[in-house]
C-alpha cells in the first residue's frame, strides 16, 4: 500500500520515515530523495497520466497527495507574468488528472485517503489555486464518500503524520 504524490512535497519524505510505502512522480530537472521510487511524469497532462498508471503497476496505490506549487506570487493581477499564471494552472489541471487517473486505483480494500494540500494564501495565484482545491474538496465530498474515499484539506506545511 503506498502513497502516491503527483508532484513531490517534503512530506513525502515523512511519510517514508514512518515506515510507508510512497512512490513520486518525477519531472525533468528534479531529483528525489534516495529513498524514495520515482516514475517520470514527462511532458504535463499526457505524462502525468502515465506516470500514474506506472506508479499503480509498481505499487499497490492506497492513498494520494495533492500538492499544487504556485509559481512566484505576485499579489496584483497586473503584476502576473503571463507565464507564472499558465505554469500554474498548467500544474494545477495536471494534478487532477492525476486524480482522476489515480482514482479507480485508490478504491478497494481499506479506507483509501485523498490529501490536498492547500498553499498558504500569499497572492493572487496561491489563493486562486487554494480556493480551486478547496471547491474540489466540498464539491467531491458526496462522491467520494460513496466510494469510501476520505478527502481531507490540510495546510501545505501541516505535518501528515
Amino acid at each position: 500500500m503506498a502513497w502516491w504524490f503527483p508532484f513531490l512535497h517534503p512530506s513525502a519524505l515523512e511519510i517514508h520515515r514512518m515506515g510507508q510505502e510512497v512512490i513520486c512522480a518525477l519531472r525533468e530537472g528534479e531529483r528525489l530523495p534516495d529513498q524514495i521510487p520515482g516514475v517520470m511524469a514527462e511532458g504535463g497532462i499526457r505524462g502525468i497520466y502515465s506516470a500514474t498508471v506506472r506508479a499503480a503497476e509498481e505499487a499497490d496505490l492506497s492513498d494520494m497527495v495533492l500538492w499544487v506549487k504556485p509559481p512566484r506570487d505576485a499579489s496584483n493581477l497586473l503584476d502576473l507574468s503571463e507565464g507564472d499564471w499558465r505554469r500554474a494552472f498548467e500544474a494545477l489541471e495536471e494534478g487532477l488528472e492525476a486524480l482522476r487517473c489515480a482514482l479507480p486505483y485508490l478504491l478497494g480494500e481499506g479506507s483509501p485517503k485523498l490529501v490536498l494540500l492547500l498553499p498558504r494564501p500569499q497572492g493572487l495565484i496561491s489563493s486562486a489555486i487554494r480556493g480551486a482545491l478547496s471547491a474540489l474538496a466540498s464539491s467531491f465530498e458526496a462522491e467520494a464518500r460513496d466510494l469510501g474515499l476520505s478527502v481531507i484539506c490540510r495546510e501545505e506545511d501541516q505535518p501528515l503524520g
